[in-house]
């Protein structure tokens, strides 16, 4: 599983293209995605404030455990392109200015689904329940 960005700063590829950022490659704490199985994602946006820092963060959990947190100062890395690619002994990831007015709120969210890795002849699917936006972490429905 992976993220897939859109923000004002994001990165390019070196012909100029961006078609948005990946941040969870090489991450020591990526999950598998299992087909067919329940799975509880979380995200996590703090935006940049004030507009003009780059203080804002991404955080994201798959089934109660951490895939990824990034942030001014963590994790250490590099871009590849428009991929990050995390490396304990790199420079440290600046933050996101996910905004650059401190009247842009989070007003819209977007899931999407995207697999370039099914084997001919077979699809996949992701069927969406519990829907919760929230100002603060809570973790996988107990079954």
């Amino acid at each position: 599983m992976d993220t897939y960005l859109y923000w004002g700063d994001m990165k390019s590829s070196a012909q100029g293209k961006c078609w948005g950022n990946d941040m969870v490659n090489h991450s020591p704490t990526a999950q598998e995605l299992l087909w067919d199985k329940w799975m509880c994602v979380e995200v996590m946006v703090k935006l940049n404030t004030p507009a003009t820092a780059n203080n804002g963060e991404l955080r994201v959990w798959q089934d109660g455990k951490e895939v990824g947190h990034w942030g001014p100062g963590f994790p250490n890395g590099h871009w590849d392109a428009d991929s990050w690619i995390n490396n304990p002994n790199e420079a440290a990831f600046p933050g996101f200015k996910w905004r650059t007015d401190a009247n842009l709120k989070i007003n819209y969210i977007w899931i999407e689904f995207y697999d370039d890795k099914s084997p001919a002849g077979q699809d996949h699917y992701i069927k969406y329940a519990n829907l919760v936006m929230a100002g603060k972490y809570i973790g996988p429905i107990k079954k």
